[in-house]
């Protein structure tokens, strides 16, 4: 039952990725933000408590021999997400966007694909239970306390909370 479930869930997430999901910047469509916090944190979306811990910028992700590059930045967030609901939750790379100013940036998968942590698509996470992993960005600078985490409620929500980039 839990392959056919994850089969389903995999095929719905690769139809939507088809369906017209870019991984540069484009103009933010100003989603409905409730409420907002800093590093270091917690927030609370959808069942789900996020919390950024560290954000760096770097032009190279990955081991000596294993990497990729960009002409551009890419902005790491580590972070952690606690399910507070009674059942298992899954976050996707739809429900994190990066903003900067009217731009929004979705999670490099490639970059992710690189990271000794990284989130490059979806995370399961089980009732209860915390994970950690890092998030890459390419965006066309380095990062600015001004840039922000628009975190959705889930893949088709307009509830959306925010984590600048800067300590309170």
């Amino acid at each position: 039952m839990n392959v056919i479930r994850n089969l389903f869930v995999l095929g719905t997430a690769l139809t939507l990725v088809s369906c017209g999901s870019t991984s540069g910047g484009s103009k933010s469509d100003t989603p409905f933000v409730t409420d907002s916090c800093f590093l270091n944190e917690p927030i609370q979306n959808g069942g789900i408590e996020y919390k950024v811990t560290n954000v760096y910028n770097t032009k190279r992700i990955g081991s000596e021999y294993l990497y990729t590059e960009t002409e551009n930045n890419f902005v790491v967030l580590s972070m952690t997400v606690k399910n507070i609901t009674n059942e298992e939750v899954v976050v996707f790379d739809d429900m994190l966007l990066y903003i900067i100013g009217e731009n929004t940036y979705k999670v490099s998968s490639t970059g992710g694909m690189y990271l000794d942590n990284g989130f490059y698509f979806s995370q399961s996470v089980g009732a209860g239970l915390t994970k950690s992993f890092d998030v890459a960005y390419e965006i066309p600078e380095e990062y600015k306390e001004t840039d922000y985490l628009m975190i959705k409620a889930s893949l088709y929500s307009n509830v959306c909370k925010s984590i600048y980039m800067r300590n309170r």
